[in-house]
């Protein structure tokens, strides 16, 4: 199985504490058998545009649709809020969801989402509220306890958190047993016309 991390981290990877948790999420992810792909959004060149575009991270787009079977954001809290990276995959997956309407196919119906927030100040739920919302209005499945939220600050100190490594384990867990039932399920069969044709996704 594949996750994909959308990292809405706005630092470099060496100071960043939203890169701490997701070293941490692919250490185990790795344990399950999971590939991890982290695409550092603040490396990319990319439009902030709901459009269908091409760009830098147009073909991460397009591999969340045909390879992925996790989902994530992950950000740090920004004045009690996601980062403004974070926003804009929000923004970029519009199109996935517009085309699949207009195509009456719903990819994102197999696939599990998940959120990574850190930070130390408040804003986990309504930063989780958000993208939360986001994954259910476009068919993905949100997993129980998939609302990962640490707190503590530093690099260092993140990485030897054993509270951060124990609901980093839940989280993973959860992730991969609702996306085993998914793949097998299959969900998208049940909401779409298996006798129109489709055009090639963007």
């Amino acid at each position: 199985m594949k996750l994909k991390i959308f990292n809405g981290s706005l630092k470099p990877s060496d100071q960043s504490n939203t890169q701490a948790l997701i070293q941490l999420v692919t250490e185990t992810m790795n344990k399950f058998d999971v590939t991890v792909d982290v695409v550092n959004l603040k490396e990319l060149n990319y439009d902030f545009t709901t459009d269908s575009v091409k760009d830098d991270l147009t073909p991460h787009l397009i591999d969340v649709v045909k390879n992925c079977d996790m989902v994530s954001i992950a950000t740090p809290i920004w004045w009690g809020s996601q980062s403004s990276l974070a926003q804009s995959i929000v923004e970029r997956f519009d199109i996935i969801d517009t085309w699949g309407q207009d195509n009456d196919y719903y990819a994102l119906y197999n696939k599990v989402f998940g959120s990574i927030v850190s930070g130390g100040g408040d804003g986990f739920q309504h930063i989780h509220g958000v993208l939360f919302s986001f994954a259910s209005n476009l068919g993905m499945t949100v997993p129980p306890t998939c609302n990962l939220e640490i707190a503590t600050q530093g690099k260092d100190k993140i990485m030897k958190d054993k509270d951060a490594k124990k609901w980093i384990n839940i989280w993973c867990k959860n992730m991969v047993t609702w996306a085993t039932i998914l793949k097998k399920a299959n969900p998208s069969k049940y909401v779409q016309d298996d006798n129109i044709t489709r055009p090639k996704y963007i």
